[in-house]
């Protein structure tokens, strides 16, 4: 995925002023834009649970490479199926898991295989997580 950077986005808000002129519309834009960022939940989050950094990104079976990228550039936000694995390996529950991934652009679905494992995972309070990670790793 590109890296984006900080000034890449103040540009793209300056890009949208700059094309968009009505008011009402500018107004409804900047007071319901969410900058929560996707590292920035995910940090708040592994705080939460108590987590260290490395624990997580061992059980979500990512390496640590991605996981630096993600720690190091707060605009950066990785795939999916790299924040399911992020979410599981947290053991989130389902509100926490739709705020970390609305905060990437993601949200879970019932039509996707994949999201509906999430679901049974939580619902099972995570009592067959391996085998939940498993399916997710053929289904990708």
């Amino acid at each position: 995925m590109m890296k984006i950077s900080q000034s890449a986005v103040e540009n793209k808000i300056v890009d949208i002023k700059n094309i968009v002129r009505d008011k009402e519309v500018l107004n409804y834009i900047e007071n319901n834009f969410d900058d929560n960022r996707f590292s920035d939940i995910l940090f708040q989050m592994i705080d939460k649970k108590e987590m260290k950094d490395v624990d997580v990104y061992k059980t979500a079976g990512i390496d640590r490479q991605l996981f630096s990228k993600i720690k190091s550039n707060p605009y950066y936000t990785t795939n999916k199926i790299t924040i399911i694995k992020l979410g599981l390996a947290m053991k989130l529950d389902e509100e926490e898991f739709q705020m970390l991934l609305i905060s990437a652009g993601y949200s879970l679905s019932k039509n996707s295989y994949v999201d509906i494992l999430v679901l049974f995972c939580i619902s099972s309070n995570y009592q067959k997580y391996q085998e939940v990670r498993n399916y997710i790793d053929l289904i990708k």
